[in-house]
């Protein structure tokens, strides 16, 4: 089906829209169809409004955004499916249990220990974005998050990475994972790559840890004592310092 789908659709850029929106069921605006897309705006915004005259795109107003996503009732959709190939619908990541996450950053090389089994299928981007929010609960799975990010940083679609994170709604807590993979590996480039999830217009610090956000005074200063400047830097509180980061990285990143 593949072989056909690249014998009929002969426009690169349609090819690209008809995986993202009916393979993969993303929902996304123009601009964001042409970062995940790779393709130039202008050339997925012609593609775009001719997929929706012929009713295989669907377009609906989001704020001041139009959002375009598969039509399933069209009457072509069936063949569409077949075209496109197997149909893998974007993961609904809020509906995944913990025990699903830790088996699929353990596959990638966290340090979490004991067998771990998964009946889903995530893609990278999506197994490191769950990863991020459930850090936001889990400080265990906060440490291990840069050894993952370490191990498979050669391997990332970054702009379907910050797509998600920011659909998902962590994108400020990728962006502090990011900075501190860098920081700990020494890497510019991914120093420089999280910038790009830096929301200049946040100014109030939160708990990084969400469980742990309703404190006593005194837990709240030893928290404020205890917080990174990187974390600081991306208006995150926790009482966690870098060293607990930095061990657990230095063990296994630099004894393999």
């Amino acid at each position: 089906m593949k072989d056909l789908m690249e014998l009929l659709v002969t426009s690169e850029t349609r090819k690209q829209l008809l995986r993202l929106l009916w393979q993969e069921g993303v929902e996304a605006s123009a601009h964001q169809l042409s970062n995940l897309s790779g393709c130039s705006y202008a050339s997925v915004y012609d593609e775009l409004e001719q997929l929706v005259n012929v009713d295989l795109v669907l377009k609906t107003k989001s704020g001041k955004s139009n959002l375009y996503s598969r039509n399933l009732q069209s009457e072509f959709a069936e063949s569409l499916c077949n075209l496109v190939g197997e149909l893998r619908f974007q993961t609904n990541l809020k509906q995944l249990d913990e025990q699903e996450v830790e088996a699929h950053l353990f596959a990638l090389g966290a340090p979490l220990g004991g067998a771990r089994v998964t009946q889903k299928s995530l893609s990278l981007e999506e197994a490191l974005v769950a990863g991020v929010m459930l850090a936001h609960k889990n400080s265990t799975v906060a440490r291990v998050l840069p050894v993952v990010m370490a191990k498979n940083v050669s391997h990332f679609d970054f702009e379907r990475l910050f797509f998600l994170a920011r659909k998902e709604k962590v994108s400020r807590g990728l962006g502090f994972l990011l900075d501190l993979t860098g920081t700990l590996s020494s890497s510019r480039k991914l120093k420089k790559l999280a910038l790009k999830l830096m929301d200049k217009r946040v100014k109030t610090r939160k708990p990084f840890f969400v469980l742990t956000s309703k404190k006593g005074k005194y837990a709240l200063l030893l928290e404020e004592q205890n917080t990174p400047e990187l974390a600081k830097k991306w208006h995150f509180s926790m009482n966690m310092g870098l060293d607990s980061f930095s061990s657990l990285y230095k063990k296994v990143i630099e004894t393999e």
